[in-house]
């Protein structure tokens, strides 16, 4: 009899016949799938056997029975056992012999079903049920029925979760494998080893079967699964199980793995643990309560047992491989306690994580255990609790942690009083170093509420130095002055000066030059600054007695780089961090040390703010040298980033105008000062940017913001020639506009205040522009005069051009072979910093010198900016984009973002490459700090 192949029938292993198994699905598998396949190649040669694959909870053993019978030369017939179908009597042999059986015709099935098999018949339900006990045992006539099958073709039993398969069928299967001597049948299954709730005795089918054991994959594995994770990471909350990485894969790469959600997994683990017990699945979700896991006496006392009430169901949960752990108990797979904690539900996981904070406080538990709990329970007014938390904050490290505990507390919340308010301080102060915008809403409550002058001098202090970050000067102006009528015995003087320190500043913002006079008046005479209120004073002293007269100096011993100011260190007001004197005074050498040491400082504080203020102030120091690229490097850090305040976003937009229009990316300026009325800044600062974009390309039109800038200064009677400098670009206004002789005699007056002062950046860019404007003799003196001043000064582009201008004007006096050092000279710095306009007059004067031009290399449109090339650099040497992040202050995204530029503008696919591309272009790789 020929019989008509049953193999398409699948009730439970799934048949891929429209395509092969995925290679990720059976990583590592091998050695395993060749002993499975080995037994089918025997079972062709007409040889039986069995073949068991044990593996815990999604290890892939249906995924490795599915790919061994995939295209199988034989008869397949299928089962797989349930949870339900455990108590239905042969309910496996009828999932083996059905589908085939009733494909059959119904007089070739009732041919098979006959003589021997009359018993299996009533089993599937084609005779009487069997209702006498003393029956006789049905194996026999399920053997004869499998015989008769095999004597056509191979045939292969596949049966899945066999240790949930009903007794009777488990035992027909049992009794088979031992007897398969001289049948073509092959029996392969798969089971788990240590299954919760399962009666199954699997020893005697192991004594007769080539057991496969399915071991966890490899940290090589999970690379290739997960090529966005970190492989140790991943396979360490996984254990490596096959399942639970695949559900990952799903998981979007940017969400950390500790709040990865894996769909059904915690109802699974809860459902295995209820087959314990229900004593077992309370352990298992208070387990869930610990994200590193807990003793099993703590487990105990928060579920409300004993720990010898629950010994056992904590073995059988080690054993089914639910919980790992001697000491501490935690779940096998870590990824699963946030499955499992999912699905307590948020009311009922807020009051159990508030039982577990108080019963670990009665257990006298460290803080930190308690406090953990407590930043997930719900709040309930406990004075201990705030007490706690506070306790927590002081102890860890870093302002984020500190910041979650005190914010939980603050939740509490605390009684109204002293206590409320120091809280209240340290979060704003918190979330001011993190950038976060509420930051200032925290401190005006502790302003607000603070009772005592002490305090609330204290929040007024870093409430105003926010404000001022902010751009909100008016606001802040405010907050100082009420805080300058507070009685003087009640405030400590540090306070006190910090808050004339800022009164000054803000003053100055928001043009209250009368404030300005009697805050200088009320800071006294100059002294040796000891303290951080003090060094901050001095500064702003030091500032007004420069511009004032020209025997003034600028406070610059607090931008000592191994002397930080305190003010930027330890308050985390970065008002007064030194860099603008060293702008003023073009330090700029000395401003970069500076920097370096303040973002060595901001990264060991994790402080955002003082990070991007830092950034800020190299990026003005480096366009006043003219070093344009690398300023707007600077500028893009900050403006990209989230945490920056509208006060630093505003300056380095502002900044960022001026050098597109140095660049003559006219578009790019002219969108900058777009969007400074967008960001609030007044429009004034608008005026700037566009007035400096119009000197650029030459528009005629009057520019009247220049001349109010000068004039602001001299309201306020700062006078200093640095600070009116803007003096030369009203004059360049006037002169476009065919106000020559005007021009010239702001400039004359102009330059002979700058010669007073001695200031010889002023004195150079004077001597330029009002050179070229008188020509003839007296211009080429006043140019020679400019070259002399500007030789050692560190203002590269005001040097630039004073070279440019004087080669132009031997050129025209016809000394030509003296024009072109000069002109190369201006060539060589515009093509390295980007000053184009600069560069095109310098190649033309080059050209009519008669001169080679011999400028540098043309900028490639594939080279890397500054800032491309550090995140290429730190992602070449090993680092993830988080680590990259987190080394540059940036977000994960903008990293993500520079990288896809760098690989296009390098044209490599992937990160292995980088480091020899880097090279190639002279850009130095350090080594890996960890391998990869």
């Amino acid at each position: 009899m020929t019989w008509q192949s049953a193999e398409r029938e699948y009730p439970a292993v799934r048949v891929r016949d429209d395509r092969p198994v995925a290679i990720e699905e059976i990583l590592e598998r091998d050695d395993e799938l060749a002993v499975l396949r080995a037994a089918v190649d025997r079972l062709v040669a007409g040889r039986g056997g069995v073949v068991l694959v044990e593996g815990a909870a999604g290890t892939g053993r249906t995924t490795l029975l599915e790919a061994a019978v995939a295209d199988i030369p034989a008869m397949l017939l299928v089962a797989r056992g349930g949870v339900m179908e455990s108590g239905e009597a042969f309910g496996g042999v009828r999932q083996l012999l059905l589908p085939m059986l009733r494909r059959l015709p119904a007089d070739e099935r009732v041919a098979v079903l006959g003589g021997p098999a009359r018993l299996a018949a009533r089993i599937l339900g084609f005779g009487e049920d069997i209702v006498d006990e003393s029956a006789p045992d049905p194996f026999f006539s399920v053997r004869w029925l499998l015989e008769e099958l095999a004597a056509g073709q191979p045939l292969v039993l596949a049966v899945d979760d066999l240790h949930w398969l009903d007794e009777e069928s488990r035992r027909v299967l049992t009794r088979l494998a031992t007897r398969l001597e001289g049948l073509p049948v092959l029996l392969l299954a798969t089971a788990r080893p240590a299954e919760p709730g399962a009666t199954t005795d699997l020893t005697e089918l192991r004594g007769v079967a080539d057991v496969v054991k399915l071991a966890a994959l490899s940290e090589s594995a999970v690379e290739r699964l997960l090529p966005g994770r970190d492989p140790a990471d991943a396979h360490r909350v996984t254990g490596g199980n096959p399942r639970l990485l695949r559900q990952l894969a799903a998981v979007p790469t940017d969400v950390p793995l500790a709040d990865a959600r894996l769909q059904g997994e915690g109802a699974r683990v809860l459902v295995r643990a209820r087959r314990i017990s229900p004593a077992a699945e309370q352990v298992v979700r208070t387990v869930a309560l610990f994200p590193d896991g807990a003793p099993l006496e703590t487990v105990a006392c928060v579920a409300g047992v004993t720990p010898s009430e629950v010994a056992d169901d904590v073995d059988a949960l080690l054993a089914s491989d639910l919980l790992a752990g001697n000491d501490v108990l935690c779940f096998a797979a870590p990824v699963l306690r946030r499955a499992v904690h999912d699905e307590l539900g948020a009311f009922a996981r807020r009051e159990a994580h508030a039982e577990a904070a108080q019963m670990l406080r009665k257990q006298g538990a460290p803080v930190e255990a308690v406090a953990s709990q407590l930043l997930l329970a719900s709040p309930r007014g406990d004075a201990e609790a705030v007490r706690v938390l506070r306790e927590a904050a002081n102890q860890v490290p870093g302002p984020i942690a500190r910041l979650r505990y005190l914010e939980r507390a603050l939740a509490e919340p605390p009684v109204p009083g002293p206590d409320r308010v120091d809280l209240l301080i340290d979060v704003g102060r918190l979330r001011g170093r993190l950038g976060r915008a509420d930051a200032c809403d925290a401190l005006r409550q502790a302003y607000d509420d603070a009772q005592d002058p002490g305090r609330r001098a204290e929040a007024g202090v870093h409430l105003a130095a926010l404000l001022h970050g902010a751009g909100r000067h008016d606001e802040g102006l405010l907050v100082v002055l009420e805080l300058g009528l507070l009685p003087a015995d009640g405030v400590d003087p540090e306070h006190r000066q910090l808050a004339l320190a800022l009164t000054l500043g803000l003053a100055l913002e928001t043009g209250r030059h009368d404030v300005a006079r009697d805050a200088l008046a009320t800071l006294g005479p100059s002294l040796e600054p000891r303290t951080p209120g003090e060094r901050a004073a001095q500064e702003m002293r030091g500032f007004f007695a420069w511009g004032e007269s020209p025997g003034g100096e600028l406070a610059l011993d607090g931008s000592d780089p191994d002397g930080l100011p305190a003010a930027f260190a330890e308050y985390g007001i970065v008002t007064f961090d030194g860099s603008n004197s060293l702008c003023l005074a073009g330090e700029f050498d000395r401003l970069e040390r500076l920097v370096e040491a303040r973002l060595r400082v901001a990264r060991e504080r994790v402080d955002e703010q003082a990070h991007l203020v830092a950034v800020a102030g190299r990026a003005h120091g480096r366009a006043l040298r003219g070093h344009w690229r690398l300023a707007e490097a600077d500028a893009l850090e900050v403006v990209g980033h989230p945490a920056a305040g509208n006060d630093v976003v505003v300056t380095s937009v502002e900044l960022l105008a001026q050098c597109y229009a140095r660049q003559l990316r006219i578009e790019e300026a002219e969108a900058a000062a777009g969007r400074l009325l967008e960001l609030g800044a007044s429009p004034f600062r608008a005026e700037i940017a566009r007035a400096i974009i119009a000197g650029v390309v030459g528009d005629p039109t009057p520019q009247p913001v220049f001349e109010q800038i000068i004039r602001s200064y001299l309201e306020a009677g700062l006078t200093h020639p640095a600070l009116r400098r803007w003096t030369c670009e009203h004059a360049e206004s006037l002169a476009r506009g065919g106000r020559r002789d005007e021009a010239v005699a702001v400039l004359t007056d102009y330059l002979d205040e700058a010669e007073r002062y001695g200031e010889a950046a002023s004195i150079g860019q004077a001597a330029t522009v009002l050179g070229r404007l008188v020509g003839g003799d007296a211009g080429l003196a006043l140019l020679e005069r400019a070259v002399e001043v500007l030789g050692p000064s560190p203002h590269e582009w005001l040097r630039g051009w004073a070279h440019a201008r004087l080669g132009e004007a031997r050129r025209r006096a016809g000394h030509r072979a003296d024009a072109r050092p000069l002109l190369h000279a201006a060539l060589a710095y515009a093509d390295e910093h980007g000053e184009e306009l600069l560069a095109r007059t310098a190649r033309e004067e080059l050209r009519l010198a008669g001169g080679r031009n011999r400028e540098a290399a043309a900028r490639r449109p594939d080279d890397l900016t500054p800032a491309e090339a550090r995140v290429a650099r730190l992602a070449a040497e090993g680092l993830s984009n988080k680590e990259v992040a987190a080394a540059l202050f940036l977000t994960v995204g903008s990293v993500q973002t520079t990288l896809v530029r760098v690989f296009r503008k390098l044209e490599v696919g992937s990160r292995q490459l980088l480091p020899e591309a880097l090279a190639a272009r002279g850009i130095t790789v350090g080594t890996s700090s960890r391998s990869r």
